[in-house]
């Protein structure tokens, strides 16, 4: 089992670079497309995304 603050970590960058939600969930789901406003906060607010940098090309829809 990892750590919590492994696995947020993990998550943040998962989302900082684009790979979350899956390109295959998103042919069938369109809407489930995160923003960048959205993907910014979500990093934020896990203890290891302060100063992480978001993608931003990854996020311009």
């Amino acid at each position: 089992m990892r750590k919590p603050n492994k696995l947020a970590k993990e998550i943040a960058e998962v989302v900082r670079i684009g790979e979350m939600p899956p390109r295959q969930y998103l042919l069938l789901n369109p809407e489930a497309k995160l923003m960048l406003q959205a993907v910014q906060a979500l990093i934020a607010g896990t203890p290891s995304g302060a100063g992480l940098q978001v993608e931003r090309e990854r996020y311009n829809y």
